[in-house]
């Protein structure tokens, strides 16, 4: 899923995928990297979306927010749809979110008060994005019973942030 999200008059309008990336509203790309004032990753889509921050009278944590509400609203339709709606009553939910590496104590901070702000359960943990990738692997590999003392893999974390792609 795409981090983007739009505004029309000040309000979220799309996110993810359904952003129309020509169309004329003011769009965010990447605004998760403005969580970390220290980072300068990204280039010229994250100065655009720091640019449009004052233009809305928004922090990059309110859009972080914004986005994240958005996200979470789809996911419980999701779930209610496929195990009814007594759902939140059955299940107790642990929320896992996902951060770079290299981000500061403060960036962590304003990523779990976006959360909350949000809306998503109280039961928040933070891990880098290269040990989630690290987790998921060995996961699948368990299952296919392919793990053996002495295996190797290798994680290597080529986030859109940090790997720049150019045309041939």
């Amino acid at each position: 899923m795409p981090t983007i999200i739009s505004y029309a008059d000040g309000k979220p309008l799309e996110w993810g995928y359904n952003v129309n990336i020509v169309g004329t509203e003011q769009k965010f790309q990447w605004f998760k990297l403005l969580l970390d004032s220290k980072q300068k990753l990204g280039g010229g889509l994250v100065a655009q979306s720091r640019d449009l921050l004052g233009s809305l009278n928004k922090s990059a944590e309110d859009v972080a927010a914004d986005y994240l509400q958005l996200l979470w609203q789809y996911t419980k339709d999701h779930i209610q749809r496929v195990e009814g709606d007594t759902w939140e009553t059955i299940y107790s939910l642990r929320v896992v979110l996902t951060v770079p590496a290299i981000w500061s104590p403060i960036a962590k901070e304003k990523t779990l008060r976006a959360a909350k702000t949000a809306g998503l359960p109280a039961n928040i943990d933070l891990v880098s994005e290269p040990e989630a990738a690290a987790l998921a692997v060995l996961k699948e590999k368990d299952k296919e019973k392919k793990l053996e003392v002495g295996s190797s893999f290798v994680v290597c974390d080529c986030g859109g942030g940090t790997v720049v792609s150019s045309p041939i």
